[in-house]
């Protein structure tokens, strides 16, 4: 799959990238649309966190192309838009609902590949 990789500060790369094997909860999204802010740049520049080798993209929508063998309620052909945040469910503040303040958070397009590829698995 064609993808931008972000290999260390201002380092990008359009490369080919394989697919890994989809796991049973996961969908496999055809990039429709990625949006470009403020935090990508902080991402590309160095100054905001991220695991390199990554592809960048936590802004993006798409249409399901695969989906896991445990998927429900979601089918090959629908539209999405993805929610690039991947929270614990365990620590204090997930079990308080506050999500958004998870310690153990990782992201797609930060933590985990992004949207400025061909596809990417959520």
């Amino acid at each position: 799959m064609l993808a931008i990789q972000l290999r260390s500060p201002f380092n990008l790369d359009l490369t080919d990238v394989p697919l890994r094997i989809l796991g049973p909860e996961e969908l496999l999204i055809k990039v429709g649309a990625s949006g470009v802010c403020g935090t990508d740049f902080h991402i590309f520049s160095g100054e905001a966190r991220s695991k390199y080798p990554v592809i960048p993209g936590h802004e993006f929508s798409g249409t399901v192309i695969d989906t896991g063998a445990a998927v429900e309620n979601i089918k090959q052909g629908d539209k999405v838009a993805v929610d690039p945040n991947i929270t614990c469910g365990k620590c204090y503040y997930c079990r308080r609902g506050e999500v958004n303040f998870c310690e153990n958070l990782t992201a797609l397009g930060v933590d985990l590949d992004g949207g400025f590829a061909d596809c990417c698995i959520v």
